[in-house]
């Protein structure tokens, strides 16, 4: 081989590494896995508010930044949670959570389980914060058409 067939060999395998770390990089992933789809419900899980599929790439990625765990955990609000939000990834399982987005500045979610007659958080005291600008973007989101 010649020196120029290498170095268009080496380019040609560096690109296709580029265009794979691309396509990873824009996958959707919540909590370290990949989404295969969220939706999200009332807090009782009756009526759907939005479904979104992998293919809603922006939604998701408001939606991992907003539902990421943080270190500092805050109290659960002492209000009604407003959504329930059902995660399905591409694994198979399945993560619920429900989420306070209506008040400014106290935005947060907990781990929900099936309980009686809706969901519930398990008598946990603790709920993990949203950012301020994930909130807002997220309430957006969820009042659009």
């Amino acid at each position: 081989m010649t020196g120029k067939r290498i170095i268009w060999i080496l380019l040609f395998i560096f690109i296709i590494l580029c265009m794979f770390g691309w396509y990873i990089q824009r996958t959707p992933k919540i909590h370290g896995q990949t989404v295969a789809g969220v939706t999200i419900l009332d807090p009782e899980g009756n009526h759907v508010v939005k479904k979104w599929s992998s293919q809603n790439k922006k939604e998701l990625v408001w939606l991992a930044q907003a539902f990421d765990y943080g270190e500092k955990l805050i109290p659960i609000p002492q209000t009604k949670p407003t959504y329930l939000v059902h995660i399905e990834y591409t694994s198979g399982s399945r993560e619920d959570l429900l989420a306070w987005l209506e008040e400014p500045g106290k935005g947060s979610f907990v781990n929900a389980f099936p309980g009686n007659g809706g969901y519930e958080y398990g008598g946990t005291a603790s709920s993990y914060p949203i950012k301020e600008k994930d909130r807002e973007e997220l309430r957006r989101l969820l009042q659009s058409k």
